[in-house]
Formats: structure tokens, sequence, C-alpha cells
């Protein structure tokens, strides 16, 4: 039986680091915005770190990110996810 994960928490951070022992991930450099002098603007890497619950299955995740003033989308990742346990958190990094 299949279940949609729920995001807990999500992070905007400069990176996220694997510790390959025990596979815990860190984000580094958590930021709640990104400033830009002018449009367009292209904006530096970062990674998202979200902190998801009561997924099981295979699912497609997605994260997106849109303009504030008109909610044009700017940016889209997505990637396949297995969730084999529904208290699985996850980690998502897109480069761009």
């Amino acid at each position: 039986m299949q279940s949609i994960p729920i995001a807990t928490g999500l992070f905007l951070c400069d990176q996220l680091i694997v510790e390959h022992r025990t596979m815990k991930v860190s984000p580094f450099g958590i930021f709640t915005r990104l400033n830009a002098e002018g449009f367009p603007h292209t904006a530096r890497p970062f990674s998202v770190f979200a902190s998801l619950t009561d997924g099981l299955g295979r699912g497609l995740l997605r994260a997106t990110a849109h303009r504030l003033d008109n909610l044009e989308l700017v940016y889209q990742y997505e990637n396949w996810y297995d969730f084999s346990d529904p208290l699985t958190g996850g980690a998502i990094s897109p480069s761009h």
C-alpha cells in the first residue's frame, strides 16, 4: 500500500553533509532568502533538506521555486524516491 509523505520541515542551505558511516544528513549554511541586485538573476547553487514522514512506496519527489510577485515557476527539481519506512526522512539537493 502506498502512502504520500507529509513534509514536517524544510530548510534551504548552502550544502548538505552526509556522514557515510551513519548516513546522517546535516544542513550547512541555512538561509531564509536569496538577495538579488536586479532581475533576471541566477541564484548560487543551494540544497534543500526536507523532513518527511508517513511516506511508503515509490513516488516522485518534486521541489519548486516561484517568484513571490506573480508565482511564476523559476525552478523545478524532480526525482523518484523509494519510501521503505513511514518514519524515514529525506533530503533533496537540487543543483543549477
